[in-house]
């Protein structure tokens, strides 16, 4: 199998359970760091380019507060670099307040096939226990458009 995860270490806020490596209020950071890590995905172990992907996984942080245009680049050039299985997997992470209903057909009609919703959970003192920042409705929203 072969397969790439990428990490795209920004999020909305620090949730207070988080230990992965994300970071809050860079926004003047993703046009940079896309173009970084596109530019390692085309230069990077070139003996592993024209395999395809069979599994390509935008983990973080939350890869979705990155614009819809950023992270259509990223994917594409795994495409051109690596190439997809046509039953490829190819998923991302997102949080509710993250996602538009648009956001999600967008990044459905640039074949991400699964998406991994931080909900956490429904109810909103938990939610506010844990430092998210949606409430239980819009997670639910998040889940149905993402439906």
């Amino acid at each position: 199998m072969n397969s790439l995860y990428l990490h795209i270490p920004f999020c909305l806020s620090k949730c207070l359970y988080c230990s992965f490596s994300s970071y809050p209020g860079l926004d003047e950071w993703y046009e940079n760091y896309c173009l970084a890590l596109c530019r390692d995905i085309r230069q990077g172990y070139p003996e592993r380019h024209g395999i395809p992907l069979d599994t390509l996984f935008f983990g973080g942080g939350t890869p979705t507060v990155l614009p819809l245009e950023r992270l259509l680049a990223v994917s594409k050039t795994c495409r051109d670099v690596f190439g997809f299985h046509p039953d490829a997997e190819i998923s991302i992470e997102a949080n509710p307040g993250t996602v538009t209903l648009s956001g999600l057909r967008g990044l459905n009609q640039a074949g991400f096939n699964r998406l991994s919703l931080g909900i956490q959970s429904c109810d909103d003192g938990e939610l506010a226990a844990l430092g998210r920042l949606h409430n239980a409705a819009q997670g639910i929203s998040a889940f149905r458009d993402g439906r």
